[in-house]
């Protein structure tokens, strides 16, 4: 939520997103209907991202694409850089498809 709220401030007057953002139903959402309705588009939109960032196992990269001799060395970076990068992305709130 604190995302949407910053955004949501941003494109308001201080005064006019104060009012429109009080939160009901203990802050699961918002109690005035048209800044909901925006907060449910949000986590849609967000729930509509799916990032693909392809696992591959220590063997594959060795045999695919690391150079020699740094063949584990090669792997093991590249595999501590995906992680890496789907933990980021996680981290913003979009799904990263497994498998």
């Amino acid at each position: 939520m604190a995302d949407f709220e910053e955004w949501f401030r941003f494109h308001c007057d201080v005064g006019e997103s104060e009012l429109l953002l009080p939160r009901a139903n203990g802050g699961a959402n918002y109690s005035y209907p048209e800044t909901d309705l925006v907060w449910i588009a949000w986590q849609a939109s967000l729930a509509a991202l799916v990032v693909n960032i392809e696992q591959h196992n220590e063997f594959e990269i060795n045999h695919i694409a690391s150079p020699e001799p740094e063949k584990d060395t090669y792997a093991i970076g590249w595999i501590d850089g995906r992680n890496y990068a789907a933990k980021q992305v996680r981290a913003a709130g979009i799904t990263v498809k497994e498998g």
